[in-house]
This record gives C-alpha cells, structure tokens and sequence, in this order.
C-alpha cells in the first residue's frame, strides 16, 4: 500500500490545491520511522534540542552554503557574543562582521544584522510565529521561515534545503532536473505533502539530517537508513544518478592587484561600501586588472595616482588564487614598504565609490575582514 502511493509521486502534477492535502500512509510511515531514528542517531550540534527561535534562525543562516563542522564553534562564540535578538540589534554592524569573519558570504551577517533590528523596531524583539509573517521579514525565504516556524513554533510547514531535495528526488526516483524552477516548485509541493501535522520540527530536522549524514551525495550509505525499504531509488539501483542536475556554468575569472602598504610596521586598509561582494569589509587596497600580470612601474603609478604615495621598496609576491561558487579570483600581490610613519590620508575622488574609509592597522585581526585579506596577510608573513 505504502509503495503506490510512492509511485504516485514521480508523475503527479500538484494544482495549488493538492499541496495543501496529505498523504496518510506515506506521511506516517516516513514520519515515525525518521523521528524514530533522529532521536536515535543525531549529531549533538549546539542549537538543538531547543524551541528558541532566535538560535534556530542563527544557526540557520550560517548553515547556508557552509559546513555544520565550519558552523559549530562560529555559531558558539556568536550566542556568547549576542544571545538575544536584543544584543544582536544592539550591536554596531562592524563588529558583528568581526564575529562573522572567516564564515564566508558576509552578506549573511549584513542581513542578519538588519532583520535583528527590524524584529526589535517592528515586533518589539519577538519573532512571529507563522510561515508567512516570518518571510514578511528581511532576508528570511520560505527555507528559513518553514524551519523557524516548525521547530520553533510547531508550524506543520516543510523544509526544503539541498540535502531534502536529495532524500525526496531518490525516495520518489524523480529525475526531473532539480536546477529547473518547475521541479523545485514540485518539490516543494510534495514536501508540503509529506510534513506530519505533530512533531513538524522534529521531523524536518530529521529528514535534513539523513541528507547530511546517511543520503550522502556520494556513496549513500543505504544499509543504515530507516526508510531504505520505501526508497525508489534504492529499489531500482538508482542511488547513483539522483538527484539530476544540469552542470553548473564555469565560474567566471577576474584578475585583481593587491597592494599591501607597510609604514613603520603599520599597513593601510580601505573599507569596502555597503551591499555587492565582501560589502562593508575591510581589505588592502585592490584594483581589477584585465591581465594577469602587473609590472613594478605599473604599480608604483597607481599608488601615486589613487593615493599619492611613493614607497622606498616593492617586492611582487606569488600569486594566489581565491574561489567563490560562481568566481574566481586571481590575486598578483605587491608587498611595499614606506620609509616614513603612516601618513594622513584622504580618500580621492576617484575611489569613494569602490571605498568608504581607510585606517592604518598593525593587524588585519584589528577590523572585520574577509578570507582573502587574512590570506594575503599570511602570504608577506610567509614571503
């Protein structure tokens, strides 16, 4: 009985009127079975085992795109820093970052920063309790919202993360490409199907947990998980080629020169503007190239033309390279020194769109910057 209405599943088409059914026998054999398992077999991470929808949501932003053993201890020092939503607004954004570096996409922070404040201004610092008022706020999406509002709240509401889609596309044999909008929004009817009316929080951590843990990618680890029986997938040695999804076009490549600027032991950096990549972060002043390669001369030309300064010694260091999803940069760094004490600057003109402000360090630790920075940092330490 439970296998046909599996096979259901594959070719249904969901009006928005289906989404809102259930589907009993599927919904409570998986159901049970998968909370059954989670209370047995799941990671001991920080932000468990609580209904604060302040932590949940913490910890559900910095889970994005990033790994739970990366997230653990950045997450730890953050509640110490902020554990109410109270302190988080509280706090000057600078600082937040700060706390943030060394995560990755800093956007996250900048947004979690200010949907904080918008919950204290509007909501007098309580986070509302349906699916929907919580996507009403800033920067949170349907993912964030159906996990605050089923773990927090007990909201009967689904998740649908990557490690969902993959549990679904192979519990169901679906090989409809998960890159195409039609098929997310597929899944996220099925999804809504398939979340349990009791014990909608648990079940949603459950099912991402067997993504993370069991459903892996690679190797599926299929003799451990509690539902195999029901798996389509499973059933048609298909584990291997599901999910489906079309190749990713090849990050696209940008050459940049970094000029690290040393007087007197100290070195300058420039804050970038708030919103686009790396916003509001610090870093040593960088320029987009269109080659590879930068020359001394042209180095030294534009520090005199952008910042007015000239330097007693200049050394080209090795060139590296910094990987984002859908970019890739690569770095040729110049490592200059100054006779002189750290001048008093001013931005030019000609700069105060890329750069806000500009500061004179003894460590880049000293102001919140992103991965890069440190690692061109390490690179003159080492060079």
């Amino acid at each position: 009985m439970q296998n046909k209405d599996l096979q259901k599943y594959p070719t249904a088409r969901f009006s928005p009127s289906m989404r809102k059914k259930k589907s009993p026998l599927l919904q409570k054999s998986l159901s049970n079975r998968l909370i059954s398992w989670f209370s047995a077999h799941q990671r001991p991470l920080p932000w468990r085992q609580t209904t604060d929808p302040y932590l949940i949501w913490v910890s559900e932003i910095m889970l994005q795109q990033t790994q739970v053993a990366t997230v653990v201890p950045y997450f730890s020092r953050f509640i110490r820093r902020y554990p109410s939503v109270h302190h988080l607004a509280a706090a000057p954004l600078e600082e937040v970052l700060s706390l943030w570096a060394g995560l990755g996409y800093y956007s996250r922070a900048t947004r979690l920063h200010r949907c904080a404040q918008f919950i204290c201004t509007y909501h007098n610092g309580r986070f509302p309790p349906t699916r929907t008022e919580l996507m009403a706020l800033p920067g949170i999406g349907r993912y964030t919202a159906g996990a605050i509002a089923s773990m927090a709240f007990g909201q009967s509401v689904p998740v649908l993360d990557g490690n969902v889609i993959r549990v679904l596309t192979r519990l169901l044999a679906i090989s409809d490409n998960i890159a195409a909008p039609a098929t997310h929004t597929r899944l996220w009817a099925i999804a809504e199907t398939l979340v349990p009316v009791a014990d909608a929080g648990t079940y949603n951590q459950a099912i991402m947990e067997l993504g993370a843990t069991v459903c892996l990618p690679r190797h599926p680890r299929c003799s451990q998980c509690p539902v195999q029986d029901l798996c389509q997938a499973r059933r048609r040695s298909l584990q291997s080629t599901l999910p489906v999804k079309t190749a990713a076009p090849r990050p696209r490549r940008s050459h940049c020169l970094a000029v690290v600027i040393e007087a007197a032991g100290k070195f300058l950096l420039l804050k970038r503007p708030p919103g686009g990549l790396w916003s509001s972060l610090w870093e040593f002043p960088t320029f987009h190239t269109p080659t590879r390669r930068s020359t001394e001369k042209h180095v030294l030309r534009i520090m005199e033309r952008s910042l007015g300064l000239s330097v007693s010694a200049i050394r080209a260091i090795g060139p590296l390279r910094h990987q984002l999803t859908h970019r890739t940069f690569e770095y040729h760094i110049f490592h200059t020194r100054m006779d002189a004490a750290p001048p008093e600057l001013l931005l030019p003109e000609s700069d105060r769109g890329r750069y806000q402000d500009l500061a004179w360090v003894d460590t880049v630790a000293q102001r919140p910057c992103g991965t890069i920075t440190r690692k061109i940092e390490q690179a003159i330490k080492a060079g």
